[in-house]
Order: C-alpha cells, then structure tokens, then sequence
C-alpha cells in the first residue's frame, strides 16, 4: 500500500525542486538532478502543465516552470491529478470487490484516516514544503 504513488512523488519532487530555482528549468536538467527516468518525467510535467500547474516554453532555452506561486500550489490537486480519489485499500477480495463495503467496521476507519489524510494534504502547499513550515 502507497499512499503517494511514484508519479506523484515525481511531481511534487519536480515542483519543490522549480520552486526552490525560482526560474524555468529543462525536462533534462530535472532528470538529472532527481534522478527521474526522462521519458516518466517528461510524462508527469506534461500533466502539470496540462492542468496549469506548470508553463512550459519550447525551443533551445525552453524548460518549464511553475505556472502559479509555490504558495498557490496545493498539493490535494496534485495528487487527484495522477491517483484520483485517495484510497488506502480499495477492499477487495480478489478481483470482486467485497460485498461488505457498506458494513464493514475496519473500512469505516480506515475511510476516516483517507479523510483525515485529503484535508491534510489540500491544505499543504509547495512553498510549505520547501520551506520547511510544516507541523
């Protein structure tokens, strides 16, 4: 069980990093210095700026860079953007999903914990992150 998928974490890896520049930086650089597979990177920015997180400019001196403040950057979007609905279990036996969803007691806490865990993380920004201001 992830709670924050690989792709995720690319993304807020990427972010943090172009929030700490404060400029545009390439697809290449941040393949380097993450140490992130270029096509899986480039696929995961591609996203952010689909969804106008990022900017991105083409050419010999494009690159990408953050399209809103870090303090404007949430990270509860971020993750809905490549995991959907934050599901710690999806409770489910085989490949039929259990038909005691609705009764179950330990679903029911565990669906608070994904509550507890959205509120969180949609409250958390970039400029949080990178700054250390988190509790």
């Amino acid at each position: 069980m992830n709670l924050i998928h690989k792709k995720t974490d690319y993304a807020i890896q990427a972010l943090c990093y172009m929030a700490k520049e404060g400029r545009k930086v390439s697809a290449l650089k941040l393949t380097k210095e993450l140490k992130i597979a270029y096509p899986v990177l480039r696929s995961v920015l591609q996203s952010l700026t689909r969804r106008g997180i990022l900017r991105s400019e083409k050419g010999k001196n494009g690159g990408f860079a953050l399209a809103l403040p870090p303090k404007k950057i949430l990270l509860g979007p971020v993750i809905h953007l490549f995991q959907g609905d934050m599901e710690l279990t999806r409770c489910v036996i085989g490949k039929e999903p259990c038909r005691n969803v609705e009764t179950c007691i330990v679903r029911k806490r565990v669906r608070r914990v994904e509550r507890y865990a959205e509120k969180e993380f949609k409250s958390l920004t970039i400029a949080a992150l990178t700054q250390g201001h988190i509790g």
